[in-house]
């Protein structure tokens, strides 16, 4: 490995890159990295949202093993399911693609690529010693490979959670349970930028949220904008409902830090209507007031993890990594994987 990197993270057996990360049990995350400080960060930051790792590999300029053996590596591996790495450049773009390609074919592959301009290129060739990649024929190649392309570390923490807990799914009609009109609009609007269409749900569902349903503050359009006390029955509708692939529920962060009885009731609403659909059900905590402390905002996003449910901080968050999932599951759906 090497030069200049923190080597091996491995927490079966308890090698770290520092003392502060966590050992003594394996996950089924992989990742590589050409810069020591950004497999550290993902270390820790996997560790506060409940995604355990199986290998973390610092492998600085990579002199003697390159990318391409470490993705060879991460394939062939047991423990590890979904692959993701953080690269700002190669040394021989022919044989990371080949080995990439073969990659795809077994497990999902997160690529996070930096020094995409010609500004960010000079930084990423000073650090690390590798040439310019333009932005757009990057993206083609990794494309065809059939990876997932990610642009940061938050980004790629929540597609690993997505991809962790959704079993595949491979359409775009998405079911949205808001907690406000104004959220219902602006979830709407989110979810179908990334690509999603927020599909008119069946003549049957209707019916059904129309024999409780209170018009007075609340609609059941999707996305249904309704109050807490009905989410149970909204969220077994939406989640059999013969015109939606997914479903996402809108939960408010003050609420679920704060009141453990009302925590509680929301995962149990999501458990049982997964156990009558097995449709994919994801969460959105969304930030109220009172603001969530950082440790408040971990055990929210552990508990959800444990239950595995994966959860997302605030629209952008959830669309753009549950966009991700359905392209990768879309795109395999066509290759006929």
């Amino acid at each position: 490995m090497g030069p200049n990197c923190m080597g091996l993270y491995n927490p079966a057996v308890g090698i770290r890159h520092t003392e502060g990360e966590p050992y003594g049990e394996s996950g089924s995350f992989g990742y590589i990295s050409q810069s020591g400080s950004m497999s550290t960060g993902l270390v820790m930051e996997a560790s506060v949202n409940g995604i355990k790792m199986s290998k973390c590999i610092s492998m600085g300029n990579g002199m003697v093993l390159d990318v391409p053996d470490y993705i060879d590596y991460l394939v062939e591996d047991a423990d590890t399911k979904v692959i993701g790495m953080y690269v700002e450049g190669l040394r021989n773009p022919q044989r990371f693609f080949q080995s990439l390609r073969e990659a795809c074919k077994k497990k999902p592959v997160l690529v996070w690529k930096v020094g995409t301009t010609e500004d960010a290129a000079r930084a990423t060739a000073a650090h690390t010693g590798t040439p310019y990649i333009r932005e757009d024929i990057w993206n083609s190649l990794i494309t065809r490979c059939g990876a997932t392309p990610i642009e940061s570390q938050e980004e790629m923490i929540d597609t690993v959670k997505a991809l962790s807990h959704f079993p595949p799914v491979a359409g775009y009609n998405v079911g949205l349970l808001a907690g406000s009109g104004g959220h219902s609009t602006d979830m709407a609007n989110v979810f179908s930028k990334a690509g999603f269409k927020v599909a008119p749900l069946t003549e049957h569902s209707y019916r059904e949220m129309g024999s409780f349903f209170n018009m007075i503050g609340g609609n059941y359009v999707n996305p249904v904008q309704g109050s807490p006390e009905h989410q149970d029955k909204i969220v077994s509708i939406l989640s059999k409902d013969e015109n939606l692939n997914l479903v996402v529920v809108e939960f408010p962060g003050s609420r679920l830090g704060n009141n453990a009885k009302f925590f509680d009731e929301r995962i149990k609403i999501i458990k049982d209507a997964q156990a009558e659909s097995h449709k994919p059900i994801a969460a959105i905590v969304y930030a109220s007031i009172p603001r969530l402390e950082p440790a408040a905002r971990e055990a929210i996003d552990k508990r959800f993890a444990q239950e595995g449910i994966p959860a997302f901080h605030g629209f952008q968050n959830g669309a753009r990594a549950l966009r991700n999932v359905v392209n990768y599951y879309t795109l395999r759906g066509y290759m006929g994987e």
